[in-house]
């Protein structure tokens, strides 16, 4: 038994003492430090990987943030109230298509003078003066309102009025004439309602805007029905307004006095004298029954002969001129109620130093124009109904967009002041 308690000790002492005696080789050395590099890497890979996730989480978050903005934004523009008009609340969904329907229908207008206006569309309106302290988007803006309180005062009337009016056949006619736009801009239709009528328009959305605008039309002509003018008060209003509506055919020649820039007085007299002599002598022998045209070539000088040389051309005759047509230097004349034809009168234009010979040779009235005045009176009457109904709708700006209610409070207030001012300065100087 002791023997072998004593093997057994014996050769633990002889492995520790084999363990002491153990030497590291260069082998044993590189596979550590290679146990340590993958260490090392796995850590690094773990980092990297917690790196590429937090990232992913921020981003992610960012994105999220910026939909969510999107949304809300998007969220408000269709239910929140923009603006109140009366008892009206709209929304910026609702608002955007008055606005851009105003603003599109003015450019299209004026297209060929904006440059002119001071009107680049590639600019924001906002950055580009309209008039005074107005931007064009001010511009936009307070005709965009005005519609609006048309609209919704004239849509109120005829709801009043017990005004129906089955709108179907009307927007079916719109959306065919949208699609065609579209086509023709070569737009899809989603994309040609967001470029007419707002970021967020859809065919559907704005669906119940137009076919108000629609019902508003059919009532306005129903109000141009109910008051149109009797034939009295067409009849009343042509005598009233006779020159606006009466033409008159006549004859006229001018004879012009032909001077150097630098002329006298004296030679510019002389000149007047001879052109009177000869407009005399044309006088006597037109009331002596000589042709009116014969008698223009004959007197034309050099510059004017090639008008009247061949008689076909008519040059010296006026036929349907209207008041606002004929020169101002005779057009009262030929007028005057008592005008008879064959008469003759002589003008004389001192500053431009040319006389006119003048033959008036009759004045009539087109009867179509009772057609066009029926049409302004109506117009005029329904103008004034509407100005009226729309007097008490109130407009409120819930988010501080409409700048031009600002600057218009500003103007007032100002020229109220100035006036005061002036007033008081009157006073006091008379006191």
């Amino acid at each position: 038994m002791k023997n072998q308690n004593n093997k057994g000790k014996k050769k633990q002492a002889t492995t520790q003492t084999e363990k002491k005696e153990k030497v590291i080789t260069k082998y044993d050395r590189k596979m550590e430090a290679r146990r340590i590099q993958e260490e090392k890497e796995k850590l690094t890979a773990r980092r990297w990987k917690l790196g590429i996730t937090l990232t992913g989480i921020c981003l992610v978050c960012i994105l999220t943030g910026i939909t969510i903005q999107s949304v809300v934004k998007k969220q408000a523009a269709l239910k929140d109230t923009y603006i109140t008009v009366g008892n009206h609340e709209l929304t910026k969904l609702e608002y955007d298509y008055y606005y851009n329907s105003t603003a599109n229908n003015y450019i299209n207008t004026y297209y060929s003078y904006l440059s002119y206006m001071g009107l680049d569309l590639k600019k924001d309106y906002a950055e580009q003066n309209y008039s005074g302290n107005l931007t064009w988007k001010d511009n936009f803006d307070q005709m965009a309102v005005d519609s609006v309180k048309e609209i919704k005062a004239v849509f109120d009337d005829a709801k009043a009025q017990g005004f129906e009016y089955d709108v179907t056949e009307d927007y079916n006619s719109y959306l065919e004439s949208i699609h065609s736009a579209a086509s023709e801009a070569k737009l899809s239709v989603a994309k040609y309602y967001t470029a007419s009528f707002g970021t967020y328009a859809t065919q559907s959305n704005i669906e119940p805007f137009i076919k108000e605008m629609l019902f508003v039309s059919a009532y306005s002509n129903h109000l141009k029905e109910t008051m149109a003018p009797s034939e009295e008060e067409i009849t009343s209003y042509y005598e009233e307004n006779k020159n606006n509506y009466d033409k008159v055919d006549y004859y006229e020649f001018p004879f012009q006095a032909v001077l150097e820039e630098d002329a006298s007085e004296e030679t510019i007299s002389a000149a007047m004298s001879e052109l009177n002599t000869k407009a005399e002598e044309m006088i006597q022998r037109l009331k002596a029954g000589e042709d009116f045209e014969t008698l223009c070539a004959e007197y034309a000088n050099e510059e004017q002969k090639a008008n009247y040389i061949e008689k076909d051309s008519e040059h010296s005759f006026h036929q349907d001129a209207t008041y606002f047509s004929v020169s101002n230097q005779y057009v009262e004349w030929l007028y005057q109620e008592e005008r008879e034809k064959g008469e003759l009168t002589k003008v004389e234009d001192t500053e431009n130093h040319v006389i006119y010979i003048v033959r008036f040779e009759g004045r009539n009235y087109d009867e179509s124009c009772r057609e066009t005045i029926s049409e302004r009176l109506v117009n005029q009457a329904v103008s004034e109904y509407v100005t009226e109904l729309k007097a008490d709708y109130t407009v409120v700006d819930q988010k501080g967009d409409l700048e031009y209610l600002v600057k218009q409070e500003t103007t007032e207030t100002t020229i109220t002041e100035e006036i005061t001012s002036d007033s008081e300065s009157v006073q006091e100087s008379t006191s």
